[in-house]
């Protein structure tokens, strides 16, 4: 008979097989705990609207999961609201361009923009419809409707309306945003400055009352800065620039998936606030989806042209008096979008 030893060594063998098998069981199990979706938060630059159809799609599509990422959507009341948040929880914000710029050449340093969610700046003059007002330079001897401070109003006198073009001629009255819309239907102003964004919401009160409207983009005079960016900080850069790149990509992914399905992303943004006015959100993102897409192919979404920062530092320093004492470039950066950048269907 064989020593016992020996009688007991296969056994002893199969036990250290599972012993093994269990550790590159765990071993294999050790990543993908791992890389469980991260929380991030994104400060919205405004309550919820069609501006952010996208973003609300790339959470109902599982984009932001697909790139690690557990992304909640704050809500704020305009894009200094937002901007601030970065220090307060928020990781990401969604601002206006000018904003950014503005903080950036002032007290507010550290600031970057790492994608251009809106590749057009949305600034229109809108009219009610009528023979004298067929292009901007009609405007002469016209009263424009606007806040005092807009960025709209602020850019008006920048716009290229030709020689003869006298800006003593516009007489502006102050109104509130919420009074620009009344005002235009009454009368009591002929044209507005503007966010493209409300142009749907003016032509279905327009229609109301048996009228329509005359939406005149400054990209179309010469003025075509940039709108709202998806803006970090240098210090979040520095901390996880992994988690910075996947969030600029995911929301390039989110973008482009959303203009190819606008109806299905409409609807998972109307499904996740449903206390939204549908006519309105639908409107804004027929006016959003039309910002968000390239102004130049083949240009990938979310992609800053290095001669287009040049034109809006340029503007902006004019109209801040402020100047950056770092590069454009590396306020509004490319760097931390992982290319090829998607590309939007054609429209």
């Amino acid at each position: 008979m064989p020593p016992l030893p020996l009688l007991r060594r296969p056994a002893a063998s199969r036990a250290l097989r599972l012993a093994a098998v269990s550790l590159l069981v765990l071993a294999a199990a050790a990543p993908a705990a791992a890389q469980a979706p991260r929380p991030v938060a994104l400060a919205l630059n405004w309550l919820p609207g069609g501006a952010h159809v996208p973003l609300y799609f790339g959470q109902s599509e599982g984009i932001f999961r697909k790139a690690g990422l557990d992304v909640t959507l704050r809500p704020s009341r305009g894009s200094a609201e937002a901007l601030r948040a970065l220090g307060q929880g928020a990781q990401f914000a969604l601002a206006e361009a000018a904003e950014v710029y503005a903080q950036r050449a002032g007290e507010a340093g550290g600031l970057v923009g790492i994608l251009a969610y809106f590749s057009q700046g949305g600034s229109a003059i809108i009219s009610l419809r009528r023979p004298d007002l067929q292009r901007l330079p009609d405007l002469a001897g016209k009263v424009i409707g606007a806040p005092h401070a807009s960025y709209p109003r602020l850019l008006f006198p920048e716009l290229r309306l030709g020689p003869a073009f006298d800006l003593g001629q516009v007489r502006w009255r102050n109104l509130s945003p919420d009074e620009l819309l009344p005002a235009l239907l009454e009368g009591k102003v002929d044209a507005v400055a503007a966010s493209a964004l409300v142009a749907s919401q003016y032509r279905a009160a327009a229609e109301l009352v048996k009228k329509d409207i005359s939406v005149f983009p400054y990209a179309g005079a010469g003025v075509n800065s940039y709108g709202l960016v998806l803006v970090t900080t240098e210090d979040q850069i520095k901390r996880d620039a992994a988690r910075v790149r996947a969030m600029a990509a995911a929301v390039a992914h989110a973008a482009a998936a959303a203009l190819s399905r606008p109806g299905d992303a409409l609807r998972a943004f109307q499904k996740e606030n449903p206390a939204s006015a549908p006519a309105r959100s639908a409107s804004e993102w027929e006016e959003a989806a039309k910002l968000i897409r390239p102004s130049a192919r083949p240009a990938g979404l979310g992609r800053f042209d290095e001669a287009r920062l040049k034109e809006f530092q340029a503007l902006m320093a004019k109209l801040l008096d402020r100047r950056l004492d770092v590069p454009i470039g590396s306020v509004f950066t490319n760097r931390l979008l992982p290319g090829p950048a998607p590309t939007p269907p054609k429209s």
